[in-house]
């Protein structure tokens, strides 16, 4: 298929034509301040002292979670601690661990569109995305149907899929796409926008930036590697899933981008401590890569054990996206990154949900969440297909969970693992009152905590990060 009837943006107020090769920029005014901004660790080889200096989520020990909330705007959950510090570091093991036996809570089909050139998956000018896969669901779906909420779901001429949602009296209804945007797609648009001169990248730091020298996506990206106990030493149960890399690679022969196929990685590199210091795990103890039965991976979300394809790939959720990778995408075909107001109103599901979840509760079975965060060891999974799981009310799939989802909003606060963040501080403007300001990025993800999920947890992070877990959706303007 081929999408000729998509319409090229108007940038700058003047008509780019096709045809044109982007000329190649540094494209680091994004990130060139600071390395503790950059994607969990770069597939370039880093010395260990620049990797030691990043600064990742560190989930298990909850010692510098991004964006923790106010802990009165949230639910109060059975065996909460009490008096919970400012700083969630210190927490003893044991009150993390009541925290997060608290956070347990009980509680019309579209064609399916096969795009062209699957085997080399570097698609031509024009062609269209594949957006509407049917994933198959790997739980039973639940029953809302009492709600009695009628879905409206429409297709627009980029072939994108995108549910009304109605307002509630304070913010208009808007449309908003029912899937995060997939690699597939953000491939399309990454060719496409490199050919029209929107993006330009460059090959030493593996970094895309926009027209206006913003980092948009690390190329390089991939596993967290890091002291998640902080006991001063690397183990293996320290180490995540090597399949959270970055799948887009750029093609120097052709001038392309393109998905690689998970069987053609050579994922023995990933393992090299010379290129990733502190690695200590070999190849053979993940099962998904090397066929192992005895390795590790997380069985609960991918009960087969097997490699991902290609095919599978390219349905997940593009991840290692920056705040202005989304924008940049948002803005080439005319959409917009939803604000807070309207991802919390479309995280209600248009029956109040307390969560962003199909049903509004929390559980592996309506969301990709790290159930038993937060603790040790980090969880062994990876993202999964956009569109899987069962949709809420509106049509809507993972809000909650998958990955954290970009918004426009800016955050009126420079401290990104504060524990005090209030929905007061988002605020909308086209550029930052302070530069130091963070974005909105709200919804949780595959490897956090389910509590992430909920509409009171106020959540933002600074615009130059992308790692594994950080992806979009967009709203029609």
């Amino acid at each position: 298929m081929r999408f000729t009837n998509l319409k090229i943006k108007e940038i700058s107020k003047k008509t780019l034509s096709l045809g044109i090769i982007a000329s190649i920029g540094l494209g680091l005014a994004g990130c060139s301040n600071n390395i503790a901004n950059s994607d969990t660790l770069n597939k370039n080889n880093l010395s260990k002292e620049e990797f030691e200096k990043r600064d990742m989520p560190d989930i298990e020990n909850m010692s510098n979670l991004e964006n923790i909330p106010k802990l009165e705007n949230i639910p109060k959950l059975e065996n909460m601690p009490d008096n919970l510090p400012e700083n969630i570091e210190e927490l003893s093991m044991e009150e993390r661990k009541k925290l997060r036996e608290g956070m347990v809570n009980s509680g019309g089909q579209k064609p399916q569109i096969t795009p062209e050139n699957t085997q080399n998956n570097r698609p031509t000018q024009g062609q269209k995305p594949n957006l509407n896969n049917n994933t198959t669901q790997k739980y039973d779906k639940i029953d809302t149907s009492n709600l009695n909420i009628e879905k409206q779901i429409s297709i627009d001429n980029n072939n994108l899929e995108f549910a009304l949602v109605p307002t509630d009296g304070q913010t208009p209804e808007f449309e908003m796409a029912t899937t995060e945007t997939t690699y597939e797609q953000y491939l399309i648009f990454l060719n496409s926008a490199y050919k029209d001169g929107f993006i330009t990248y460059d090959e030493q730091t593996q970094i895309i930036s926009d027209e206006n020298g913003n980092s948009m996506t690390n190329l390089g990206g991939s596993r967290v590697v890091k002291d998640h106990q902080k006991d001063g030493t690397y183990d293996e149960l320290d180490m995540e899933n090597p399949l959270n890399i970055n799948f887009i690679e750029y093609d120097k022969t052709t001038d392309s981008f393109y998905i690689e196929d998970p069987k053609d990685v050579n994922w023995e590199k990933y393992f090299d401590s010379t290129l990733y210091p502190n690695v200590v795990d070999k190849f053979d103890d993940w099962r998904e890569i090397s066929g192992n039965v005895n390795g590790r991976y997380a069985a609960e979300d991918d009960a087969d054990g097997l490699m991902p394809t290609i095919e599978e790939i390219k349905t997940w959720p593009a991840n290692f996206i920056r705040y202005y990778g989304a924008q940049a995408f948002a803005d080439y075909y005319g959409y917009d990154l939803p604000t807070a107001s309207q991802w919390f109103l479309a995280a209600k599901g248009g029956a109040n949900f307390q969560y962003g979840t199909s049903d509004g509760t929390i559980n592996r079975d309506v969301a990709w969440i790290n159930e038993d965060g937060p603790g040790f060891p980090p969880y062994s999974g990876h993202i999964q297909p956009a569109k899987s799981k069962q949709a809420n009310p509106l049509g809507i799939y993972n809000l909650g969970g998958n990955v954290w989802e970009w918004t426009k909003d800016w955050y009126r606060g420079t401290e990104t693992f504060a524990m005090n963040k209030e929905f007061e501080n988002y605020y909308i403007s086209d550029t930052p009152e302070n530069p130091e300001h963070l974005k909105g990025l709200l919804g949780g993800s595959f490897n956090y905590f389910p509590q992430t999920m909920s509409i009171d947890w106020v959540h933002a992070a600074k615009p130059s990060v992308g790692n594994d877990h950080f992806g979009f959706r967009v709203v029609k303007k």
